[in-house]
C-alpha cells in the first residue's frame, strides 16, 4: 500500500487527474451496470411470474374444456382444450431449449410466444434463465416448472386417451369418467405447484433486489471514498506545487512579472521585481506595465512583450524606471501563459548593470592592452602550431623592414636562417606539447633587404 502511495505521489498532477477521472468513470460504470442488472433481473422475474399466471389460466381452461368434452363429446370442446394446452407446451419447449449448451434462440422465442409471453420480455427471460438457472431461488423455481411440465405431459396423455375413447365405435362411459377424474386430480396437484412457483420467484426477486441494492450502495460508497481520498491527494499535490511555484518565483534572482495580455495590468510580481523597481508588491500588482518604461520606448517594449501564442522571446535589452526615477538596464525574456482562462505574458527581467560595468572594465583593459602592444619596442608575434604567422606588432617593421600585413599568412620558418631552423622547430614542438616550458632560442630573421637580423 505504501509502495502504491509512493508511486501515486510521484505521478505528475495531470496524470493524477487522469487517475481521478478514471476512478469516477469506473464508479459511474459500476453503478449503471448494477442498476441495469437489477432492473433486468426484476423485469425478467416479473415476466416469469406473469407467464406463470398465463400458464396457470391456460392449464385451468384446458382442464375445464377436457372435463366438459368428457360429458359433451363435442369436438369443439376438444379443440378448445388443444388451444389452451398449447400455452404450457410452448413454455416447456422454450425451457428445454434453454437447457441446451448452445440454445437456438429462434426456438426459444417461438416457445415463449406460444406461451403468450410478451415479445419484449423474451430476451430478458432467456438471459435470466441462462445466467441464474443454478442460483438460489431460480434453481428451485425451474425444478417446480419441470415438475409441472411432467404433469402437463400426463394430462396430454389422458386427453389423447379420452379423445380416442370418445371417438371409438363403442365409448365406455365408465372409462371416460375414470379419465375425467384423473384429469381433475392432476389439476388439483398442479394448483399448489403453480402457487409455489410464483412464491419462489417472488422471494428470489425480493432477495435479488435487496442484495443488488446493498452491493450497489457498498460499492458506490467504497469507490466514492477512494475517489475522495485520491482527490484530496491531488489537491494536496496541487497546493504543494503552487507553494513550490511561489517559492521558486520569489527566490528567483531575476524579476518576474505576469502581465495581462489585453489590459496590460500586472497580475503577479515576485520579490525580486519589487526590489529592482523599488516598488512594494502590493502597489506593483495592479499597475500597467508601460508605467515602468521610458515614454518614448513604451510602444516598442509592448510589442516585444506580446510574443506569439506559442514560443518565447529572449535577450532583448530594455530600460526600466525605478520609483526613484533611476533607469535600470535589463535583459528581458518573455513567454505566454493562460491564467484563469485569460492570456497573460510572463516577463523575466534580468538586471545587467553589473554585466555592463564588467564589459566597460574589460573594454578599457583591452584598449590599454592594445595601446601597450601597438607601442611596445619589442616584436610580438602570434604563430599557429604549424608556424604560420597570425599577428605581428607594428614594431616588426622597424626591426625587419616588413610591414605586419606583409608577414600575415606566411610561415615563420621561411624567414629563419637555415642554421637556426632546427632549434626553432624544436622550441615550437616543445611549447605546443608542453605550454610554457620552452626556452625561446636565439635565431636570425631575414630582413626585407636580404640581410639577417
Amino acid at each position: 500500500m505504501g509502495l502504491k502511495g509512493n508511486i501515486f505521489g510521484r505521478l505528475p498532477v495531470a496524470r493524477k487527474l487522469l487517475v481521478i477521472v478514471g476512478v469516477f468513470v469506473g464508479i459511474v460504470i459500476c453503478v449503471f451496470y448494477l442498476g441495469a442488472l437489477r432492473s433486468d433481473i426484476l423485469t425478467s422475474t416479473r415476466a416469469y411470474v406473469g407467464g406463470e399466471g398465463l400458464w396457470s389460466k391456460a392449464e385451468k381452461r384446458a382442464v375445464f374444456s377436457l372435463v366438459r368434452y368428457a360429458r359433451s363429446h363435442a369436438e369443439s370442446d376438444y379443440q378448445e382444450y388443444l388451444n389452451d394446452i398449447a400455452v404450457p407446451v410452448g413454455d416447456k419447449e422454450a425451457r428445454l431449449e434453454l437447457e441446451r449448451p448452445t440454445p437456438d434462440m429462434r426456438v426459444v422465442r417461438r416457445g415463449f410466444m406460444q406461451g403468450r409471453n410478451s415479445p419484449d420480455d423474451v430476451e430478458s427471460m432467456a438471459r435470466l434463465f441462462r445466467r441464474f438457472r443454478r442460483a438460489k431461488y431460480m434453481s428451485p423455481a425451474i425444478a417446480i416448472w419441470t415438475q409441472g411440465d411432467q404433469y402437463i405431459d400426463q394430462l396430454r396423455q389422458l386427453a389423447a386417451d379420452l379423445h380416442q375413447q370418445v371417438n371409438s365405435s363403442h365409448p365406455d362411459p365408465q372409462k371416460i369418467q375414470q379419465i375425467s377424474d384423473q384429469v381433475t386430480a392432476i389439476d388439483a396437484t398442479l394448483t399448489p405447484l403453480e402457487d409455489e412457483f410464483s412464491a419462489t420467484l417472488g422471494r428470489g426477486a425480493r432477495w435479488t433486489n435487496r442484495t443488488l441494492a446493498a452491493v450497489t450502495f457498498l460499492g458506490t460508497g467504497l469507490l466514492l471514498l477512494l475517489g475522495i481520498g485520491l482527490s484530496a491527494a491531488v489537491l494536496q499535490q496541487i497546493r504543494n506545487s503552487e507553494e513550490k511555484y511561489r517559492n521558486l518565483v520569489n527566490t528567483a534572482s531575476d524579476a518576474i512579472l505576469v502581465i495581462d495580455a489585453e489590459s496590460r495590468i500586472i497580475l503577479e510580481a515576485n520579490s525580486r521585481a519589487s526590489e529592482l523597481l523599488r516598488i512594494p508588491n502590493r502597489e506593483l500588482v495592479g499597475m500597467r506595465d508601460d508605467e515602468l518604461y521610458p515614454a518614448e520606448k513604451r510602444e516598442q517594449y509592448r510589442r516585444y512583450l506580446t510574443p506569439p501564442t506559442r514560443g518565447t522571446t529572449h535577450g532583448q535589452e530594455f530600460e526600466i524606471r525605478q520609483s526613484t526615477g533611476s533607469v535600470v538596464p535589463v535583459e528581458v525574456s518573455a513567454g505566454t501563459a493562460e491564467i484563469s482562462g485569460r492570456r497573460a505574458v510572463v516577463g523575466i527581467f534580468r538586471d545587467i548593470r553589473e554585466r555592463r560595468e564588467a564589459a566597460d572594465v574589460l573594454r578599457r583593459s583591452e584598449e590599454r592592452f592594445g595601446y601597450l602592444i601597438q607601442n611596445l619596442s619589442d616584436i610580438i608575434t602570434v604563430v599557429a602550431v604549424d608556424g604560420t604567422m597570425l599577428y605581428n606588432s607594428p614594431s616588426v617593421e622597424r626591426v625587419v623592414g616588413h610591414r605586419p600585413s606583409e608577414l600575415i599568412g606566411h610561415s615563420l620558418l621561411d624567414f629563419i636562417h637555415p642554421d637556426d631552423l632546427a632549434s626553432v622547430r624544436a622550441a615550437l614542438e616543445r611549447v605546443t606539447l608542453h605550454p610554457g616550458t620552452a626556452v625561446p632560442p636565439e635565431f636570425r630573421f631575414r630582413h626585407k633587404d636580404g640581410s639577417w637580423v
